[in-house]
């Protein structure tokens, strides 16, 4: 059974099915695909784990890789309370030339996300959560379009 927030995103048009570990039956979490990457997270008490980020063709261009997870915090944000967070292992720039530290203060600025160095993880307190300025002017047709884009992947 999918979890309220797999229903939400079902619910706006994203195909969600469930991850196993490699081929058993052990359930990691709810995938989707956004704007080619692929997004695996797992909901757990008080908070959203990103259990998996990873592009899902390394030779495909991506218009956006963060879109995703935009994604998955404005659904999250109308669900859950204010005082849960996000948090997980979120590079979606891995091999590329930007820094970590760089990737870091983009996290910050972008939505208010901190990172830890010795876990490698990013957080995201709910209540800190902003959008990108670009996307509160349009957000409503934004999310609509990055929902239409996930769904027409499949």
């Amino acid at each position: 059974m999918a979890c309220e927030l797999a229903q939400s995103l079902m619910a706006s048009g994203v195909e969600v099915t469930p991850y196993f570990w490699q081929k058993s039956t052990i359930l990691l979490g709810q995938r989707y695909e956004c704007d080619g990457m692929e997004l695996v997270f797992r909901v757990e008490e008080g908070e959203i784990i990103i259990v998996l980020l990873r592009r899902v063709s390394p030779n495909q261009g991506l218009s956006n890789p963060f879109s995703a997870l935009f994604l998955l915090a404005e659904h999250t944000i109308r669900l859950y309370p204010l005082d849960w967070s996000i948090r997980g292992n979120v590079d979606v720039l891995r091999g590329s030339n930007m820094s970590s530290q760089r990737l870091a203060q983009f996290y910050l600025r972008a939505c208010g996300a901190s990172h830890d160095e010795q876990e490698d993880w990013y957080f995201l307190r709910l209540s800190d959560y902003r959008p990108l300025k670009k996307r509160r002017s349009k957000n409503s047709r934004l999310l609509l379009t990055a929902s239409k884009r996930c769904f027409a992947l499949r």
